[in-house]
């Protein structure tokens, strides 16, 4: 009987949590009209089991996250990088000075998937504003990708 009651509440907690992180239709509309845009632009993006655009530039591997926010959508972009067997102090000095050079861009290190992250956020009512900004996103974070290169060899 106490196998019955915990099987079940694992199943409710599993239910809630898949929804929980489940797209809102309007997330999922943002979500779209992003892929859109950037099969304009020429990139090749999908869409991940996330729910969010999934794209590559120069080689690296970019996604677009949109919540729900007010009325709009706060829409991160962000970059990862590879750190697996690295020097963490050294990585750790690289995502700071990075953000230290670049005030638009976080940057952290997750041990636990051994990358890093770097990403630009913003809040869009619609997706006239990130079209207007992407290309400044995007400069940013390749320049923080490299960056985060330059000062990791320096602190390594």
């Amino acid at each position: 009987m106490k196998n019955l009651f915990l099987a079940l509440a694992l199943l409710i907690m599993g239910a809630v949590c898949s929804e929980a992180a489940a797209k809102t239709t309007s997330e999922s509309n943002f979500s779209n009209q992003v892929l859109n845009f950037l099969k304009q632009e020429g990139y090749m993006p999908s869409i991940d089991s996330d729910g969010d655009v999934k794209f590559k530039s120069e080689g690296d591997t970019y996604f677009v996250i949109a919540h729900d926010y007010n009325d709009g959508w706060y829409v991160k972009i962000m970059g990862l990088m590879g750190a697996e067997g690295v020097n963490t102090r050294a990585v750790l000095e690289a995502c700071n000075a990075t953000v230290a050079e670049y005030k638009f861009v976080r940057c952290y290190y997750r041990a636990q998937n051994s990358d890093i992250v770097y990403e630009c956020a913003g809040y869009f009512t619609g997706i006239e504003q990130f079209k207007a900004l992407f290309e400044d996103f995007m400069s940013i974070l390749k320049n923080a990708d490299s960056m985060l290169l330059e000062k990791y060899s320096e602190f390594s």
